[in-house]
């Protein structure tokens, strides 16, 4: 059997440009992205906002320096860890402890 190594066509192909499909405007009307809460808190109320950042920085940085002390007392890295994340983040332990 002989297998036909090219085929002479007249055919020309479309550039990548053209050939991709472009996207139609569908019939439902697009919604605006609102900002998030913390850009809204931001934005409405400074002070506020100012007051929540103040106090999650004063956690985490009380939780890295339990982190560094349980280290250096010479406990297990992980509960130390598991120590610090429960200070840095207290909601977020208490939902994994109570399943």
């Amino acid at each position: 059997m002989k297998k036909n190594s090219k085929k002479n066509t007249t055919e020309t192909t479309k550039p990548a440009a053209q050939a991709a499909p472009t996207a139609q405007p569908t019939s439902e009307p697009q919604q605006e992205q609102k900002p998030d809460f913390y850009a809204r808190l931001l934005t409405d109320r400074p002070n506020e906002a100012a007051s929540i950042m103040a106090t999650l920085n004063r956690r985490k940085d009380f939780a890295l320096r339990q982190l560094s002390a349980h280290l250096k007392a010479g406990r297990n890295a992980s509960e130390a860890l598991q120590h610090a994340m429960a200070i840095a983040f207290p909601k977020h332990s208490t939902q994994q402890a109570a399943p």
